[in-house]
């Protein structure tokens, strides 16, 4: 079975990438999501918590963000 992308799956894919990272930004800003992160110590569930989004999110942005090595 051929699991190759056609072109317009590979288009959706990047746009549904730049959107979730857009989102990610502007819910939890870098400067903003840097600091509590050491504040609450890297609890990515307090994390969520505060931003109101899920815990994969947090778990994304972070690893984006250089903070951890994998989601």
């Amino acid at each position: 079975e051929d699991y190759s992308l056609n072109e317009f799956e590979v288009e959706q894919r990047k746009i549904e990438y730049e959107a979730n990272d857009f989102a990610g930004k502007l819910l939890m800003p870098e400067y903003r999501f840097v600091d509590l992160y050491f504040k609450y110590s890297g609890n990515k569930n307090k994390l969520a918590d505060f931003f109101g989004v899920s815990l994969e999110a947090v778990k994304t942005r972070a690893f984006f963000l250089g903070l951890i090595d994998n989601v």
